[in-house]
């Protein structure tokens, strides 16, 4: 350890375990074990300013050297939560492997027992979430049972590591806990959303307009809602229209103002990735019956599965223009365009053919004209739409003439790929050249 008249500050330390790799942490350590010794706090500090792979390392170093402080602990999986948001944003690295936060839970656990306060237990639930282990999940609520430190937080957060297609039903058990112990919270994360037939402007000329007008939910609502999301995409089509947490998840999902755009796509997308093009009317039905009702026009019967199993071919390829809940909701291209393109990006995936997404887009141009719904129909996510379901069923030749219609803009890296290798495919390298250089080059896709 340097000496104290040398000028060598913490700081200076700190900056040495940031420059310096994994595998120097415990010499660096133990070249300055006196001072950890004495000042956990100082040990804490290093843990918390350094990576999540770093902090480890110290850890381990210091194990059986001195008592590692619960705050420790604490920072440690804070980071690793850090981690995974930056991640998750930025689309780049990898994620905290589950085993790494587990053993840092269990050590807190081992070395402090009881005194782990609950939000550590609900940090290590949210880093077994995007690996989806659920058996370590189930344990982890176990374990807080036992010790009378279960939290309503806690299963909802384990639900998100059920939901996969095997275990939709454990996920779908633990939210119906969470909505028996506390009815309100899940509804209010859900009401968030804003309710189907409002939009801010009604919501502030409501009889209620003097209550606190929130902007949308909460972080921690924001969390529930990604965690609703998961189990309604992991349960089956028909289960999500039948059971009454899912279709009124679905139904203020599609009819949010709160979400942004690129928000509100990725959670519509992503909800309804496992439905067919007659699921997704079915859900669309559900919608219709709510605006005829408004509208004071009688409610349709829903159709029943089987009369949607026997529709034809040519009965499906009717443009969704005809339901009225499409037209009611185009209409907002006008005067919410935020607010339709989601809706849009997600019919286009749903059609059954990139033919009549292009159809079906050509189609609401024509119908309008202003400024700003043409923009909106030409809006990046829109656009992005279209070429992944011309990817995705080899119509390059569509795929190109879109692309050369409209302005760069970033493509993901599997669209573009499988665009310009069927493109070579078809040996059409001029053509592949000419979009390298006009879409995908200045577009800076990489």
């Amino acid at each position: 350890m340097p000496s104290v008249n040398s000028g060598y500050t913490f700081e200076d330390f700190l900056k040495r375990l940031e420059r310096s790799p994994k595998t120097h942490m415990s010499p660096l350590y133990h070249e300055h074990r006196e001072l950890f010794l004495r000042r956990p706090d100082m040990f804490s500090r290093a843990v918390r300013s350094v990576t999540w792979e770093k902090g480890c390392a110290l850890i381990d170093a210091a194990y059986h050297s001195q008592p590692i402080a619960l705050v420790t602990y604490r920072a440690l999986l804070a980071r690793m939560l850090l981690h995974n948001q930056y991640v998750r944003r930025n689309g780049s690295g990898k994620l905290v492997p589950w085993k790494a936060a587990l053993r840092t839970y269990s050590e807190a656990i081992l070395a402090h027992g009881n005194a782990v306060p609950t939000r550590m237990t609900i940090s290590a639930l949210r880093l077994l979430a995007p690996q989806r282990q659920w058996v370590a999940a189930i344990s982890l609520l176990k374990l807080s049972q036992a010790n009378g430190k279960l939290t309503i937080h806690m299963p909802i957060d384990a639900a998100g590591c059920c939901a996969t297609p095997s275990l939709w039903k454990t996920a779908m058990a633990l939210l119906g806990h969470v909505h028996t112990q506390s009815p309100n919270l899940l509804s209010e994360c859900i009401q968030s959303l804003r309710p189907i037939g409002t939009d801010e402007s009604t919501v502030s000329t409501a009889a209620n307009a003097l209550l606190i007008d929130k902007n949308g939910p909460t972080p921690e609502q924001k969390h529930v809602l990604s965690i609703l999301n998961d189990v309604v995409a992991s349960a089956p089509w028909e289960t999500a229209l039948s059971n009454e947490m899912c279709t009124s998840y679905l139904t203020h999902l599609v009819a949010s103002t709160t979400y942004t755009t690129q928000e509100k796509t990725e959670a519509l997308i992503s909800a309804t990735r496992h439905f067919s093009w007659e699921a997704f009317m079915r859900l669309v039905t559900a919608q219709d019956a709510t605006i005829l009702k408004i509208s004071g026009n009688s409610t349709p019967q829903l159709p029943k599965k089987t009369e949607m199993e026997k529709k034809t071919r040519r009965e499906l390829e009717i443009s969704p223009l005809n339901s009225p809940f499409f037209s009611e909701s185009l209409q907002l291209l006008e005067n919410a365009p935020e607010t339709a393109v989601p809706l849009i990006a997600t019919i286009i995936g749903k059609l059954p053919s990139a033919k009549l997404a292009a159809k079906f887009l050509s189609e609401a141009a024509s119908m309008y004209r202003g400024t700003i719904a043409t923009t909106a129909l030409r809006h990046s996510l829109v656009a992005g739409a279209l070429l992944r379901k011309c990817s995705e069923e080899s119509e390059w030749r569509l795929a190109s003439s879109v692309l050369l219609s409209m302005s760069p803009s970033p493509l993901p890296c599997d669209v573009a790929t499988a665009l310009v290798l069927q493109m070579r495919e078809a040996k059409q390298v001029s053509l592949v050249v000419d979009i390298l250089q006009k879409s995908i080059v200045p577009s800076k896709t990489s």
